[in-house]
């Protein structure tokens, strides 16, 4: 039998494979290098940490991704769809830089998450903080020699198509595109368990741990981080589930009628910019005088388990221990419990956006403000939210009464969120520090950097003087107030950067700083006659090391709720404490990074 029809059927194959690359090569060979820098980077930089056929799985990833998208484009035939296919790509390539340049990131679930959260004032200060700068020039010129580019090459289309249609280039086209995509589809298998993930636990597993093959293009970088909001929404399910049953299963009491507890919650206050751990200028002159009259606690050694907001706050509100391998997501809500044990709850959210025309409801917001979750753990929650947390803190004390019952008031600032010149009133009251003040040794730090610096410092000092306000309205009360910061941040202190990065390799100092958070707890005269037992046990534990999602085992204890949540080994004030792993980013052993 002859084998000429065989041959013949095989060359046709291989000549209908190859015409999609061979009439819109540049358009090809453009997609797959705007797809695949994140692979490249990985197989130069890390070559060892993959045999090299794992890299050819990547490769072929990218390679099956960009032909379809200039098969789509060749079968089209329309200058939109090209464009758009186009558009499409450079938009990965462009994110995959920024993130790269600017934060040392990658394209992940989490950060899908905070976008999703992010507000229209949050946007509009990012992007005068951070794409109007060095990073975003450096990136708007890689986009414009990349167009460049791009053009150059499509004016030879016509040409090299021609060339390529001719003699067996065509064959050997179509056979290096048929092995590719062999190899291409057969390594889609890895999708098929992250369409599986329902938490963030099962993409980070999916991510890191879970499979023999990690894609690294832009394209499989933008489908795993477009699960964060599927995962976001399985994990609130579970986490109003958990409060749900909670609030009809535990009946939890508190021993006292009247107290107050306040519990703040800063936004990225870098601990060594306060006075009160050591820093020069005077930046806490309110809580420094509270220490000195015996009234604060200040612990020097708590650290934050992520430095984004979504997880910080989820753990620091939910009674989980993440050094006990527990989900925030399956522990009940801490204000939940106190609503249960008798307390009034209230809510003064200044990150809450109100706007019903903004994409904020993924991850935080939603959790906090599910209205299953509102009905269980607020008496009352803030309406607005304003360009300084002191318009917040008035707001709340012209809305909530003096009461005699017991109460548990929440804030949630802004704190020093970039930038930290919008933070704080301009004005000669609070614009305490300059440049002049910044009195830094850093090598090739500049004036402007200063100039950022004393801001940062002002709007510390700002958050001082309104803390040392709530202090002054609870003073002669039975009171108390826990302050800490969601996580850190940098500020040109040990290196020319600022803000937060995810880094391949954290350091020390980088942990130190981003991860590293003020901590204190404020109590009032009569509390402390009242509970000398408790205020002997807080002296004795301010140099433990802890975490915060454990901070609700502290608030139990001094609010004196007794519930069946409550740990004392996890409590850093209970004599029967014991110190857990200190877990940063869910794998990650802050005490052991060298």
């Amino acid at each position: 039998m002859s084998l000429s029809p065989f041959l013949h059927l095989v060359g046709k194959m291989l000549r209908w494979l190859s015409k999609p690359v061979t009439e819109q090569l540049p358009f090809f060979a453009a997609t797959f290098a705007l797809l695949v820098p994140g692979t490249a980077k990985y197989a130069f930089f890390y070559h060892d940490a993959f045999p090299d056929e794992e890299y050819f799985h990547f490769f072929s990833l990218a390679f099956l991704v960009s032909y379809v998208l200039t098969a789509t484009v060749h079968v089209a035939r329309n200058r939109w769809v090209k464009g758009c296919a186009y558009a499409f790509t450079l938009s990965l390539f462009v994110l995959h830089m920024y993130l790269w340049i600017a934060f040392k990131r990658l394209m992940s679930p989490l950060l899908a998450i905070v976008v999703g959260e992010t507000n229209l004032r949050e946007a509009s200060e990012f992007c005068s903080a951070y794409l109007f700068n060095r990073n975003g020039a450096i990136v708007l010129a890689i986009l414009l020699a990349t167009l460049a580019t791009v053009i150059i090459f499509e004016r030879f289309r016509r040409s090299l198509a021609h060339w390529l249609s001719h003699g067996r280039r065509p064959l050997a086209v179509g056979f290096m595109v048929l092995a590719t995509l062999v190899c291409g589809l057969l390594s889609t298998e890895v999708y098929v368990s992250l369409f599986q993930c329902q938490t963030s636990e099962d993409l980070e597993k999916w991510g890191h741990a879970g499979n023999d093959v990690q894609p690294m293009d832009n394209f499989s970088a933008l489908l795993y981080a477009s699960f964060g909001p599927q995962t976001a929404r399985e994990e609130l399910r579970r986490a109003v589930l958990a409060t749900s049953d909670a609030c009809h299963k535990d009946t939890p009491t508190h021993a006292d009628d009247t107290l107050t507890v306040v519990f703040v919650i800063g936004e990225s206050h870098i601990k060594q910019h306060s006075h009160l751990y050591g820093y020069p200028l005077d930046t806490s002159p309110c809580l420094d005088r509270e220490q000195a009259a015996g009234n604060l606690f200040a612990f020097d050694d708590i650290v934050s388990p992520y430095n984004l907001t979504t997880m910080a706050v989820k753990n620091l509100l939910c009674t989980n221990s993440i050094g006990d391998g527990e989900h925030w997501y399956d522990t009940p809500f801490l204000p939940a419990i106190f609503k249960q044990a008798g307390f009034r709850v209230y809510m003064w959210d200044n990150q809450r956006s109100m706007s019903e025309d903004e994409v904020f409801t993924f991850a935080l917001n939603s959790f906090l403000y599910n209205p299953d979750i509102q009905a269980l753990s607020y008496d009352a929650t803030n309406k607005e939210c304003y360009p300084f947390d002191g318009q917040l803190t008035d707001d709340f004390f012209r809305t909530i009464p003096h009461q005699d019952k017991s109460q548990l008031w929440l804030f949630h600032f802004m704190g020093q969120h970039f930038t930290p010149e919008d933070r704080y009133p301009r004005n000669a009251r609070f614009e305490h520090f300059t440049a002049d003040s910044i009195k830094s040794n850093l090598k090739g730090i500049t004036r402007q950097q200063r100039t950022e610096i004393a801001y940062y410092d002002n709007a510390t000092r700002y958050i001082d003087h309104l803390l040392g306000d709530i202090i002054s309205r609870i003073s002669q009360q039975n009171a108390i107030l826990v302050y800490l910061s969601d996580h850190g941040e940098e500020m040109y202190d040990y290196r020319l950067s600022r803000g937060r990065t995810s880094e391949a390799y954290i350091t020390r100092q980088m942990a130190a700083y981003q991860n590293g958070i003020p901590f204190i707890v404020w109590c009032s005269d009569t509390y402390q006659e009242r509970h000398p037992d408790i205020m002997a046990d807080l002296r004795a534990s301010l140099h433990r090391p802890a975490m915060s999602d454990n901070t609700c085992q502290l608030l139990f204890r001094l609010a004196q709720v007794h519930t069946r949540y409550y740990r004392p080994e996890r409590d850093i004030s209970s004599p029967a404490f014991k110190q857990r792993r200190r877990i940063i980013y869910d794998n990650i052993d802050f005490d052991h990074i060298p």
